[in-house]
């Protein structure tokens, strides 16, 4: 009998197979939404998006990005909810950005302690997103074809 295994997009979730790194954005706000998916494509990122808590823990258990930006305040669920269910219940070690526009310490403290690697408050400077971007999710390198490399594409029937 053959033990044939699920393709690897079921496996690791569709957003891991593709080169990119890919980011989800879980905001309420479609302005902030397409802000942020301009920025972050401009920086070659691949870009997912959810408008509610709910519906971005539902996108993040199934595309499995490499990094989540996550509002603090949302309907349906909060970011301190939705980093609580990934990082603990799920047990996800994907890489969590915070935006908020409330400065409060004590905020700042429950999302570290929850798991968030990063606190950002809004509105956040492009420069220090790409700090934090760089920090957390890095772009790899593109790393050009030799010729050898195109034989062997060419040989395997690519």
């Amino acid at each position: 009998m053959m033990n044939i295994s699920p393709p690897a997009s079921t496996r690791f979730g569709a957003a891991r197979m593709n080169s990119l790194r890919t980011v989800l954005i879980i905001d309420d706000d479609p302005n902030i939404r397409e802000t942020l998916q301009i920025v972050l494509e401009g920086r070659g990122y691949q870009v997912l998006s959810a408008t509610n808590g709910e519906a971005g823990i539902a996108k993040a258990l199934k595309e499995r990005p490499h990094l989540i930006i996550v509002d603090m305040m949302m309907p349906k669920a909060s970011g301190f909810v939705v980093t609580e269910r990934l990082k603990q219940q799920h047990q996800l070690s994907i890489p969590i950005i915070m935006l908020t526009a409330n400065e409060s310490d004590h905020q700042r403290a429950y999302a570290e302690f929850l798991g968030v690697d990063a606190y950002l408050n809004k509105p956040v400077p492009t420069q220090e997103l790409s700090v934090v971007l760089q920090q957390l999710c890095p772009i790899p390198p593109a790393v050009p074809l030799v010729p050898e490399d195109l034989e062997l594409l060419v040989g395997s029937g690519f």
